[in-house]
């Protein structure tokens, strides 16, 4: 579905604007158990590659293979489809390397964005103008005064990234693995400490950053619950980067999904509510959304 939505929106595009459907070359990925099922797709493809057949991380998810792939056959840019490598931020700075367009964004904006705590982190940091900047020394941090994104209490709760990021402009913002690794906590004793210290209410999200489809994430409503629960984070998510959240029951996940390019424009392409969902997995999308007001909707969506 990917490839089909991808080659047909290009060609539709260059065939509108240039009047020439084939003005771009497509060459596509594939497996041997891909092809084998003869998908429409790849009809409208004009060269095939291969990776090795099976599991996501033998082709589609295969970085490495990805890479040798675009090198090898010299093309300009790569679109990763959905899933599989297309959030993992080893793909852009890979092809960046090699003088490759990534569709997408770039290795550092991915991995702040898309990490759970990086995010979160980001999501508290003011941006203060180079005129404010200069005019009070006595500013630390960008975290000193709020976004204007509220953030519930969690384990990188005044957590702010350095002055000096901020004074090089929005490009150079990067959450550092240094600063990632403050606001995750290492066993049930660290974490107990940084509930109190921090002051995060019950009830309680335990979650690992890498976790997801329901893994690596549970809910405690006291003490008595909680090394029990962390302990099956760490089991589902070995190796994962742990934090704490409170957790506000009733609320609505309600998204706004933004598309932005590398000139620095920016759009907003509506709401959708990603309430429903099971064991912490969404299973709809809706879209728009009907449960925030309508001028919720218009002040999440304002870009700019």
């Amino acid at each position: 579905m990917a490839a089909f939505k991808c080659v047909m929106s290009i060609r539709r595009w260059a065939q509108e604007t240039f009047k020439d459907d084939r003005l771009f070359k497509f060459i596509n990925l594939t497996t041997e158990q891909e092809i084998s099922s003869n998908p429409e797709y790849l009809k409208m493809i004009d060269n095939f590659v291969f990776s090795e057949s099976g599991a996501n991380e033998n082709n589609y998810a295969n970085v490495d293979d990805i890479l040798k792939h675009a090198v090898s056959n010299n093309v300009d840019a790569v679109w990763a489809g959905w899933g599989h490598a297309s959030e993992n931020p080893e793909l852009p700075n890979g092809l960046k390397k090699h003088n490759i367009i990534f569709m997408g964004p770039p290795g550092a904006a991915m991995f702040t964005l898309g990490d759970k705590i990086a995010s979160t982190i980001l999501a508290q940091v003011f941006f203060f103008s180079q005129i404010e900047l200069n005019s009070d020394p006595s500013i630390s941090n960008c975290g000193e005064r709020s976004a204007g994104v509220p953030v519930v209490p969690w384990s990188g709760s005044g957590i702010f990234l350095p002055k000096e990021m901020c004074e090089q402009g929005a490009s150079a913002v990067e959450v550092t693995q240094e600063l990632r690794a403050s606001a995750c906590v290492n066993d049930h004793e660290e974490a107990i400490q940084v509930l109190n210290e921090k002051k995060i209410p019950y009830p309680v999200m335990i979650k690992a950053s890498e976790g997801g489809g329901g893994k690596g994430i549970r809910l405690v409503r006291n003490e008595s619950e909680f090394e029990v629960n962390f302990r099956r984070v760490q089991a589902e998510v070995a190796g994962g980067h742990i934090f704490l959240m409170h957790c506000l029951e009733g609320a609505r996940h309600i998204e706004v999904q933004l598309l932005g390019d590398m000139y620095g424009e920016v759009i907003a392409l509506r709401t959708r509510d990603c309430t429903v969902q099971r064991r912490c997995q969404k299973i709809i999308e809706e879209a728009p959304a009907i449960a925030a007001p309508l001028v919720v909707q218009r002040s999440m969506e304002a870009v700019g």
